[in-house]
Formats: C-alpha cells, sequence, structure tokens
C-alpha cells in the first residue's frame, strides 16, 4: 500500500547530447534503468517498475515525457539518479494528461474526462440538454411513419460524435 501517491512528470530532449534519434535515446535509458535494477513490463515496453522494501515504483515514457508514482522517498532517490545521468527538467505533479485530469488525494490517484465531455457537449451545441433514461425512440416505424429515416444534416459531424463517444467509452 502506497503511503503516498505523486505522479510526478519530467520532461526531456530525446536527441539530448546523441544528435541520433529516440530510438538511440530510448535504448540509453532502457539501459540504465535496468542497471538501477528496474524491470521492463511485458505488457508496455515503456513502462518500468522496481520494488523497495516492499514499496512499488512504477516508471512511465510517453513521447517526451517521464512519469513516476510510488512513495516519495523513492520518487526522490530516483529523480536524482535519473538527473545524475540525463538532462532533465522536473515539471512537478501532474495534473492533465492525455486529455484526462489528473488529482490525488492521501494513497490515491484520480483520473477524469470531464473536460473531454464538456468540450464534446460545446462542440455538440448539447451542454444544456437535458438527460433521459432512453435517449431515443424504440419503435422506428412509430417514430417515423415508415422505415426510411430523415437525411442527416451533416453525416460527417455525426460520424466524428459517435467517434469521440467511442474513444471516450474505450479509454
Amino acid at each position: 500500500m502506497f503511503d503516498f501517491v505523486k505522479p510526478f512528470r519530467w520532461t526531456t530532449d530525446f536527441s539530448l547530447g546523441l544528435g541520433t534519434t529516440s530510438q538511440a535515446w530510448y535504448e540509453r535509458i532502457d539501459s540504465y534503468l535496468m542497471k538501477l535494477e528496474f524491470t521492463r513490463s511485458d505488457a508496455d515496453p515503456n513502462q518500468y517498475f522496481k520494488v523497495e522494501n516492499d514499496m512499488p515504483l512504477i516508471l512511465v515514457f510517453y513521447v517526451d515525457d517521464l512519469f513516476l508514482t510510488g512513495t516519495l522517498p523513492l520518487i526522490y532517490q530516483c529523480k536524482r539518479e535519473l538527473a545524475s545521468e540525463f538532462e532533465m527538467k522536473d515539471v512537478g505533479l501532474m495534473h492533465y494528461f492525455l486529455g484526462m485530469e489528473v488529482w490525488k488525494k492521501l494513497g490515491e490517484v484520480f483520473l477524469s474526462q470531464g473536460k473531454y465531455i464538456v468540450k464534446l457537449l460545446e462542440r455538440c451545441g448539447m451542454v444544456d440538454w437535458k438527460s433521459v433514461a432512453t435517449l431515443m425512440e424504440l419503435n422506428f416505424k412509430r417514430l417515423y411513419g415508415s422505415t426510411a429515416g430523415p437525411e442527416l444534416a451533416n453525416p460527417s459531424k455525426y460520424r466524428q460524435l459517435v467517434g469521440a463517444l467511442m474513444s471516450l467509452v474505450n479509454l
């Protein structure tokens, strides 16, 4: 059990001191993390973890960001070790990532897509709409009097909305 869970975010430039590609940077940091006795996740090659004194430390890369979560002593130790090898900038606690809000309280981290949902409702002009138990008439023939329905005013906008909703429920 974490005493303090703090998702920290660091950022770096892949080409720092290498003059090559992000792959070379990844290989360098991967090698360094292995020296620090991290274990690379089988499920995600950008996720690493290590356990010291029954306390886990999780490290995740995303593009040019590095995220740490665990107990404060392990986080601070890891930050010192990384800073001794790489030029990185600590940008503090994570508050927003991949469209999700991130906030914490003692021992817990919460993720929310509230801002994404509000933007989606605004984009579709649905902010002031009221919720209903069933979103449409279940009997299509009763609704339109035939099997043919109305033409969509903007099929592209409809497809965008459906795609956004699918993305929302799959994250």
